[in-house]
């Protein structure tokens, strides 16, 4: 369970970046009590390890590493250490995404075969056999747009949270096939509802062939 203090603290940081935000660095006093505030947190061990960091619009005025990146190591956490974070990859590569639409390089409701023509040709379940896994598909009435991909609505769903594609995955897997979303049919037409799924790795992969730059390799 997460510790109230901890809590607590971060939104003192955030309250304290937030008055600096126009400041060109901290004062001596600031970072001083910052630096003291992260190191009794890692000290007390309510928190193992932590790099933080303080920007304005321009740059980044403050940062920081406390703690240890493997408490049984007890190795000591660097500032450019590597995190694995999990889903939070889905809010930076929607950012991305954002910062293209801002240049004009990517419309919101596009469709998202224009940028990757693969995805054209997924398809939606319309009946699925749970005793044997068979399933058939029809075609999209509407074809799935980037906002359906930033908005979970395009269909694409997650086998580990979806029992119709967790039976298809177990079956592929059987056949030494993948886990792309390519590999699975949509669970609903896009546009009609929200489903958890693998719709950022689209939008990732719609980063590389727009930009011609590997994010995931």
């Amino acid at each position: 369970m997460i510790n109230i203090r901890f809590l607590i603290y971060t939104a003192v940081i955030f309250l304290l970046s937030f008055d600096h935000t126009n400041a060109q660095s901290l004062s001596q006093n600031d970072q001083k009590e910052l630096n003291q505030l992260l190191h009794m947190q890692a000290a007390a061990q309510d928190i193992p390890g932590m790099v933080i960091m303080v920007a304005n619009k321009k740059k980044v005025i403050y940062k920081s590493a406390v703690g240890f990146n493997s408490i049984s190591n007890r190795d000591t956490l660097l500032i450019d250490d590597i995190f694995n974070i999990a889903s939070m990859t889905k809010a930076i590569t929607s950012v991305v995404i954002m910062q293209l639409y801002e240049q004009g390089r990517i419309g919101l409701d596009d469709e998202a075969k224009k940028y990757l023509p693969e995805i054209g040709g997924m398809e939606v379940i319309s009946n699925f056999n749970t005793t044997d896994t068979s399933f058939t598909t029809r075609p999209v009435v509407h074809p799935i747009t980037i906002r359906q991909l930033l908005t979970h609505t395009s269909g694409i769903g997650y086998p580990f949270c979806n029992d119709t594609l967790a039976l298809i995955s177990q079956k592929k897997k059987t056949a030494q096939s993948g886990n792309s979303y390519l590999d699975f049919p949509l669970l609903h037409e896009p546009g009609i509802y929200w489903t958890y799924g693998m719709s950022t790795d689209v939008l990732g992969d719609i980063i590389e062939r727009i930009t011609d730059t590997a994010i995931y390799k």
